[in-house]
């Protein structure tokens, strides 16, 4: 049972990393986009880079460290806090599109003209 937890989180991380790399160019470079509204496109495609580059940069840089503390307290230990903590930025990244929902209507109403 733990294993299939393993998996199970681990599938859920890379498929969030392969559905969240679409969504930030769509997002960016989205004529009404609340991201640099009135920047040029050479600047939005600057940060679309600089936030695909974001994870792998952090990967590379703490995997010394996780390695350290892994060898020195041994790997389950390990995964439970880095699973913990990536649970954590999912709720937190929840939390921002929940709050975006309550101070934006939807899409759909201005589309249909019922938004005023």
């Amino acid at each position: 049972m733990t294993f299939f937890i393993l998996c199970f989180g681990s599938f859920l991380n890379w498929m969030s990393f392969g559905l969240v790399y679409p969504l930030f160019a769509v997002s960016i470079f989205q004529q009404d986009s609340i991201f640099l509204p009135l920047a040029p496109t050479a600047l939005r495609g600057f940060w679309l880079g600089v936030l695909l580059a974001a994870s792998p940069l952090a990967q590379f840089f703490s995997s010394p460290a996780v390695g350290v503390f892994s060898d020195r307290m041994g790997r389950k230990p390990i995964l439970q806090i880095t699973f913990l903590l990536i649970l954590l930025g999912y709720l937190i990244a929840a939390l921002g599109v929940w709050k975006i929902r309550i101070f934006y209507p939807p899409y759909w109403m201005y589309r249909h003209g019922d938004g005023g």
